[in-house]
């Protein structure tokens, strides 16, 4: 999934159900966007794995500049709705210029034929601005109603 900080402040998190004893892991491609001896994006990603509750950290994994980009696996305890979080370093910085990919895979198995796809309406997308706005839609859906406001996790 690709997204953009687009702003100072700006957080984006998706859901994820898993069951108990699933991995999930998460790889950010943003600094690794060559474009000459440059990075190709200026987001230095903060990636984080936040238990059901929407706010307590299970795992946490920060870019470290030039080309590195975040990377973590995790084992859940529980079967739930899991938050990956995606947001920039430094939370005075945004743009369209701190682009990234987000990949995701569960139960990571290094194969096509093995892997567990995350169909549309199994994974969800918020965008948590400075400001608190936030705001949910399925992954995948052509639906023309478009975002709907949601009380949680959303500050």
């Amino acid at each position: 999934m690709g997204g953009a900080i687009q702003a100072p402040g700006d957080a984006d998190l998706y859901t994820v159900r898993l069951e108990a004893g699933q991995t999930i892991q998460a790889d950010v491609l943003a600094r690794g966007f060559r474009a000459d001896q440059n990075p190709g994006s200026l987001l230095t990603a903060v990636l984080e794995l936040l238990d059901t509750d929407g706010t307590s950290v299970l795992a946490r994994v920060d870019s470290q500049g030039g080309f590195d980009d975040p990377s973590l696996t995790f084992q859940v305890p529980t079967s739930g709705r899991y938050f990956v979080s995606v947001r920039n370093l430094d939370f005075s910085a945004g743009g369209i210029d701190y682009r990234y990919i987000l990949s995701l895979e569960v139960g990571a198995n290094d194969s096509f034929e093995l892997a567990t796809p995350i169909l549309p309406g199994q994974m969800f997308y918020y965008l948590v601005s400075g400001r608190n706005a936030c705001r949910e839609g399925t992954l995948g859906s052509t639906s023309s109603v478009g975002a709907r406001p949601i009380p949680s996790p959303c500050p």
